[in-house]
């Protein structure tokens, strides 16, 4: 059964964590005729049934879905390691962790500084998975992390050609020890450790989101000592700025520190390239970031008492090549009719689950402010009856226009209980009602400039300023909705102008019908969220409408 946690109380500070952005590339040592040497530093051997029976139980009693934990030993560039010069000139410096047991190990760093021109490189004992190139771009005097890499060995390579005299700083504080989450291919049962049920988000269930799918990170969080999944999404501005905002659910920050945000991993389109299960992961978890500044929280000490968001800003901005896309959300209090949820079920590759019945207000069980809550009720579909998992939480729920209008806090449903129903923290309640201060609300981040804007569609970068309005004054019908063909408009008075908006904020049609109805033919549109914008003698009047 999915309980959630308590929500985070933590220091709202701002932090100069950087991206664990890499520039790609091979470890130059693949390459070389010669072997290059390697120390081989072994870390403390772990109870492993201990730390999965003691995840489970905190897991089971409201708490996260922990994965790993941190496991301390300081190593540094200076005593630790060897050093190798080539004939070239050029310099190596290799470590190799060991610890057994251990699905995967990350590095954790207390600061790292490489000279311009060097590189830095991690990579596994069979060289199956490997991260970087990571260059003087990721240099930071404060903690940073490398994420996991699978399999219990881990080398770490450092490489400066032979025109780079000044010497590295890596201070090594640890390592994260990833128990569970990251099984070999060969030992899941399905692709990775979600439930049989689950969705993969290439298949044709997600066709209608392909948008949204681009928003949606897997995050590897650490909280004192441990490590753990949730999910969340890159969401859009107003303002047009887009900084690099994550929504995600509060309970997944339960006792983290400003240096433990440092040390958080998002991953971008971590996902199959089809509706199969990948034969393997190789090249699905090279798109990350290290690192985020806590921005917002519901922060009340209670999920029943709130609706469990969070807000971080990452360390950087989202490279072009992510391919990222940024979320619209709707602050209204208007029940869903259907949707979807995108998430990473248990750490796995995205997935979607698909409802459609209109959401229900509800509350959080045990609750203190009622009806902060959207209760969900998942469909079987045609590849499956999606449903969550730990490590969903904090996923976007998004209603039939494409925009957020929850985060995951918990429930029960899973693979086993299919009509068991989750519950989402409602974005109109995060707006503004999770308390006064500017780190307890969504509306001073996402509408800095307090427009009143209700709804906000998702946008591709560059970003722009939102400049459509929403007015009461007029109602508009329009029919059927989505539409593939031709959709049909109807007001109570004649329209002597009507304009159609993409999600971008461009005007694509503009005429004066004056006419009390008509019709609009969509059938060369490109898919995505419209605004019909009419206006008569006296009034004003918008809607949306979907083009699939």
């Amino acid at each position: 059964m999915k309980r959630l946690l308590l929500p985070l109380i933590a220091l709202f500070l701002g932090t100069s964590a950087w991206a664990q952005i890499s520039a790609g590339g091979t470890p130059p040592s693949w390459h070389q005729a010669t072997t290059i040497p390697t120390q081989e530093v072994t870390f403390p051997n772990q109870n492993v049934f201990a730390l999965r029976a003691d995840a489970e139980q905190v897991y089971e009693t409201g708490g996260p879905y922990r994965v790993g934990v941190e496991v301390l030993k300081k190593l540094d560039s200076r005593t630790a390691g060897r050093w190798y010069r080539a004939s070239n000139g050029a310099r190596f410096w290799k470590l190799t962790i060991r610890a057994q047991d251990a699905q995967a190990i990350g590095v954790l760093f207390d600061q790292i500084f490489l000279p311009e021109g060097s590189e830095l490189y991690v990579y596994n004992e069979d060289h199956s998975e490997k991260l970087g190139a990571f260059t003087s771009f990721n240099n930071s005097s404060e903690e940073w992390a490398i994420a996991p890499i699978r399999g219990a060995t881990l080398t770490i390579e450092y490489y400066a050609s032979a025109d780079v005299k000044e010497n590295p700083i890596l201070d090594i504080r640890g390592i994260s020890y990833v128990f569970r989450g990251y099984k070999k291919p060969e030992n899941r049962a399905g692709f990775g450790d979600s439930g049989p049920c689950q969705v993969n988000m290439n298949c044709a269930e997600g066709n209608q989101w392909r948008n949204e799918q681009r928003s949606v990170v897997r995050i590897l969080t650490k909280s004192g000592s441990f490590f753990g999944f949730c999910s969340g999404a890159l969401v859009r501005t107003i303002d047009g700025s887009c900084p690099p905002y994550i929504l995600s659910a509060d309970h997944c920050a339960m006792n983290t520190s400003t240096s433990d945000f440092n040390q958080w991993v998002f991953y971008f389109n971590y996902e199959g390239p089809n509706c199969a299960n990948p034969a393997n992961e190789v090249g699905l978890t090279s798109e990350s970031i290290s690192g985020c500044d806590l921005v917002a929280s519901s922060g009340v000490g209670d999920i029943s008492a709130g609706s469990d968001f969070l807000l971080v800003e990452l360390a950087n901005g989202v490279p072009t090549s992510y391919q990222p896309f940024y979320s619209g959300w709707s602050r209204e209090s208007t029940a869903a009719m259907n949707g979807v949820t995108i998430h990473h079920p248990s750490g796995d590759i995205k997935k979607i689950s698909t409802y459609n019945q209109s959401l229900l207000a509800g509350s959080w069980p045990g609750t203190s402010t009622p009806n902060r809550h959207w209760q969900v009720y998942w469909t079987a579909t045609t590849n499956g009856h999606g449903t969550t998992e730990g490590g969903s939480s904090g996923s976007p729920l998004f209603n039939e226009f494409g925009e957020i209008v929850g985060v995951l806090s918990g429930g029960s449903s899973g693979c086993t209980t299919t009509s068991s129903l989750d519950y989402y923290g409602k974005f109109s309640t995060a707006w503004s009602m999770d308390g006064t201060a500017a780190n307890q609300r969504l509306s001073p981040w996402l509408d800095p400039d307090n427009t009143g804007i209700q709804t906000l569609p998702g946008t591709n970068p560059p970003c722009i300023p939102f400049s459509v309005e929403e007015w009461e004054g007029i109602e508009v019908s329009v029919y059927p909705n989505p539409t593939s063909r031709i959709l049909y408009w109807e007001t109570p008075q004649l329209t002597q102008r009507l304009e159609v908006i993409d999600a971008m904020g461009r005007v694509v049609l503009v005429f004066e019908p004056n006419e009390l109805k008509g019709e609009i033919n969509v059938a060369t549109w490109a898919p995505g969220v419209y605004f019909l914008r009419m206006e008569t003698s006296e009034n004003l009047g918008t809607t949306r409408f979907i083009v699939p």
